[in-house]
C-alpha cells in the first residue's frame, strides 16, 4: 500500500510547498545581492518555525476534524476552509509588502555609499520580522492545505518518506532559484524575481478566494435560519466557471489526482479572475514603476 500512495503523497506535499520554496529562493538571492546576510537568520528561522508549526497544527487540526466531521461534516469544512482563508489573507498582505520591499532594495543597492550609511538601522529589524512572518505564514498555510487534502489511513512510514522526499525537492528548487539569482545582473534579477513573486501572489489570491467560496457554501448548507449566502449556480459567490482542468484538460482526473500548484490548477471562476487581475495589476504597476525609477537613477548616476 505504501508504494501505491507514495507518488500522490509526494506530489501533494511538493505542490503545497512550491510557493514557499520559490519565495525563499528569491529572497535568499536578494539578501545575497544586497550584501545583507544578517537577515538570512530571519528568513530561514521563518521556514523552520513555520515547518514545525504546520506539523503541530496539522496534528491538532486532524484530531479536531475527526471528532467534528462525523457529526457535522459541513462544520468541519467551514473550519478547514476558514483557516485557509485566514492564513492565505495574512500571507497575501505579507508577500505584497515583501514584493514592494524588493523594489526598495533595488533603489538602495543603486544608491551611493553615503545614502546607504544614512539608512535607519531600525529598518533591518522591521524587514527581518517581515521576512520571518512571510515565510512562516506561507509554511503554515501550506500545512493546513495538506492536512485538509490528505487521504485517510495513510501509513506513517509512507507519509514520513514522502515528507522527506518532497522537502528535499522543495529545498532543491529554493537552492536552484537562489543560485541562479545570484548570477544575474541586478536589473535582470529584480525583474525576474518580482515576476516570480507576482506569480506566487496570483495563485495565493485564487486559492484564498476559492476557500472563501467553499466556506460560505458550507455555511449555506448548514441550513440554519436564513443562512443561504450563495448568489451563483456554479459557485457560491464567484460567478460562472471559467477554468476546469479536471474535465476538459485532463480527462477524468479528479482534484485528488491533481493537487494544486500555486493555486493555478483549481477550478477558477469569473470573480476570482477579476479580483486577482485587479490586485496583480496594482502590485505589478507599483513594483515595476519603483523598480524602473531605481534602475533609472542608477543609469543616470553612471551617465553623470
Amino acid at each position: 500500500m505504501a508504494s501505491s500512495v507514495m507518488g500522490p503523497l509526494i506530489v501533494l506535499f511538493l505542490s503545497h510547498s512550491l510557493a514557499a520554496a520559490m519565495t525563499v529562493g528569491i529572497l535568499s538571492a536578494c539578501l545575497e545581492q544586497a550584501k545583507q546576510p544578517s537577515l538570512g537568520r530571519w528568513l530561514y528561522g521563518g521556514v523552520i518555525v513555520g515547518g514545525v508549526g504546520s506539523g503541530l497544527l496539522a496534528v491538532v487540526l486532524q484530531q479536531e476534524l475527526q471528532q467534528i466531521t462525523p457529526v457535522l461534516p459541513e462544520l468541519g469544512e467551514i473550519i478547514g476552509a476558514s483557516l485557509e482563508v485566514l492564513f492565505g489573507a495574512i500571507a497575501l498582505v505579507l508577500l505584497s509588502w515583501i514584493l514592494l520591499w524588493l523594489a526598495r532594495q533595488a533603489r538602495w543597492l543603486n544608491a551611493d555609499w553615503n545614502e546607504r550609511i544614512a539608512a535607519p538601522k531600525q529598518q533591518s529589524e522591521t524587514t527581518g520580522w517581515s521576512l520571518f512572518s512571510g515565510t512562516c505564514i506561507l509554511m503554515l498555510q501550506g500545512g493546513i492545505a495538506i492536512t485538509l487534502e490528505l487521504p485517510k489511513d495513510i501509513p506513517l512510514a509512507a507519509m514520513a518518506i514522502a515528507i522527506l522526499l518532497a522537502g528535499a525537492l522543495a529545498l532543491a528548487i529554493a537552492t536552484g532559484i537562489a543560485l541562479v539569482g545570484r548570477q544575474l545582473s541586478l536589473a535582470r534579477f529584480f525583474q525576474l524575481g518580482g515576476g516570480l513573486l507576482l506569480l506566487v501572489l496570483g495563485g495565493l489570491v485564487l486559492t484564498t478566494l476559492g476557500q472563501l467560496d467553499a466556506s460560505l457554501a458550507s455555511i449555506s448548507r448548514l441550513g440554519v435560519g436564513a443562512t443561504d449566502l450563495c448568489i451563483s449556480r456554479q459557485s457560491c459567490i464567484l460567478g460562472p466557471l471559467l477554468w476546469d482542468p479536471y474535465t476538459w484538460l485532463l480527462g477524468q482526473l479528479s482534484s485528488a489526482d491533481l493537487p494544486p500548484s500555486l493555486g493555478y490548477t483549481y477550478q477558477i471562476y469569473l470573480l476570482q479572475v477579476v479580483i486577482s487581475a485587479v490586485i496583480l495589476l496594482v502590485l505589478a504597476i507599483r513594483y515595476f514603476r519603483d523598480l524602473g525609477l531605481a534602475l533609472g537613477e542608477a543609469t543616470g548616476g553612471k551617465g553623470a
